[in-house]
């Protein structure tokens, strides 16, 4: 592969928490190409959300690097970071009265300047990200008072504003109902067909079907396997990682998992 065909790159990464209990990831190798979609599977404790704070720069490397269209990560200032890389966790504990709008809004900021408040073209596109999420009706609810689902489209929302050229999301769906996932993937592929390159985690290995084309199997904190969804996602691949039994059928021109 070529270094102009790769956008973000981890190599070889190690890290510990101070807790004692060994590597919470060893020795991480990934590569994103810009336009493609990767998933990362397993077990909880297998180092998947530990790997997306890395990637994004919240937690430091002991060992290994991060790069970004060649670039080590850790060249770059925090609000280049921002407007290169957009984050969408889980859940986040918020603390003030924001309504939608103005929370949204928030990710502008890696774009503007020390003190400078979001202008015109600012609010057009936070106000296009909403849209994009279909919360259009709740652009001056206050976010403490919505539903988790709505919320993680907010959170979405907020990275889409940010308009950055690689998006990490953990765990970013898993409150969703069916028709908002729906509108989830939708997003996510019409960002990948514009070149935008995206790192996903989750407990679902139907919702990464649907969503990638390149799967990244972890557990322990270890790679075991990585690659086309099509190879990567066997039976024997997840029954090795999730340490149960399951069965892999194919509806419609798609794999589903069924535990058995």
């Amino acid at each position: 592969m070529k270094v102009h065909e790769v956008r973000f790159e981890l190599r070889r990464i190690n890290f510990t928490y101070d807790t004692g209990e060994g590597l919470a990831v060893s020795d991480v190798n990934l590569t994103l190409q810009p336009g493609q979609i990767a998933a990362v599977l397993g077990p909880n404790g297998s180092g998947k959300t530990t790997m997306l704070k890395l990637a994004n720069g919240r937690l430091k490397p002991e060992a290994g690097e991060i790069r970004y269209e060649g670039r080590p990560l850790q060249s770059y200032s925090r609000r280049e970071i921002g407007q290169r890389l957009g984050f969408v966790p889980q859940q986040e504990k918020i603390s003030f009265d924001y309504t939608v709008q103005e929370y949204v809004s928030m990710g502008r900021t890696p774009w503007l300047k020390p003190l400078d408040v979001p202008g015109r073209e600012d609010m057009e596109i936070t106000t296009e990200a909403i849209h994009e999420v279909g919360m259009d009706r709740y652009l001056n609810q206050k976010v403490t008072k919505l539903s988790g689902g709505q919320l993680q489209l907010v959170l979405l929302a907020r990275a889409l504003a940010q308009q950055t050229g690689v998006l990490l999301l953990d765990e970013a769906s898993s409150q969703l109902d069916l028709g908002n996932k729906r509108l989830f993937l939708d997003i996510l592929h019409r960002l990948a067909g514009q070149g935008k390159s995206i790192l996903l985690t989750s407990h679902e290995p139907d919702f990464a079907i649907a969503a990638a084309t390149k799967v990244i199997l972890m557990k322990r904190g270890k790679v075991l396997v990585a690659g086309p969804m099509d190879k990567v996602l066997t039976k024997d691949n997840l029954e090795t990682i999730y340490e149960t039994p399951i069965e892999l059928v194919e509806i419609g021109g798609r794999k589903v998992v069924l535990w058995t």
